[in-house]
């Protein structure tokens, strides 16, 4: 699986979010592991052989690029600004929308603080994508009428890429998320 992560700037303690504090660190813990394994790191704990497949691993001692290596230092520094304590025992990741997640290219960084467009009432549809490509994999689109959950960073190196952390419509079902370019502003409301 090949993942790669959206550049970002952290620069407060943000754990009174309604994300759990233990979801937020396992969120940063796989943005910053992602970089790792997309440059062939080769994962030894119970949690990084269950979440990335070591089959094409190839070092413990991978060589990043400056970009790489400022988003790992930083990731690292929100980690410990916050405490986070990941249990790489244990085989899972307390994630919403996980299996979702595994199917992007860049993993977006959680970012604490959560807002929300209510009631997309948009003329047309929102791909959401898998990368910050539009012509990478389609994952679903923002449908009028959908609410939009944002609680993740969009990549600075991209301009006019963000992304849709939580979708759903009404009833609840069929809930997405994706990178999108088109800006999602056009909602009933705004909440966060």
């Amino acid at each position: 699986m090949q993942m790669k992560v959206g550049f970002f700037v952290l620069g407060v303690s943000v754990l009174g979010s309604a994300v759990s504090a233990q979801a937020y660190c396992e969120d940063l813990w796989l943005a910053r592991n992602s970089i790792m394994n997309d440059n062939g790191y080769c994962f030894g704990t119970p949690l990084g052989k269950a979440i990335f497949d070591n089959s094409d691993c190839s070092t413990k001692s991978p060589k990043l690029s400056a970009q790489e290596s400022r988003r790992v230092a930083a990731i690292q520094n929100q980690e410990k600004l916050d405490e986070c304590k990941v249990n790489t025992k244990k085989t899972s990741l307390d994630i919403e929308l996980f299996e979702l997640r595994q199917k992007l290219v860049i993993q977006p960084i959680i970012d604490g603080f959560e807002s929300s467009c209510v009631k997309y009432n948009g003329q047309s549809p929102i791909p959401l994508y898998a990368d910050q490509d539009t012509n990478s994999q389609i994952l679903g689109h923002v449908q009028p009428g959908d609410s939009v959950n944002f609680s993740h960073y969009s990549e600075e190196d991209k301009p006019g890429w963000g992304f849709a952390s939580y979708v759903w419509a009404e009833d609840y079902l069929n809930p997405r998320l994706g990178w999108h370019i088109d800006p999602i502003d056009k909602c009933e409301a705004f909440a966060g």
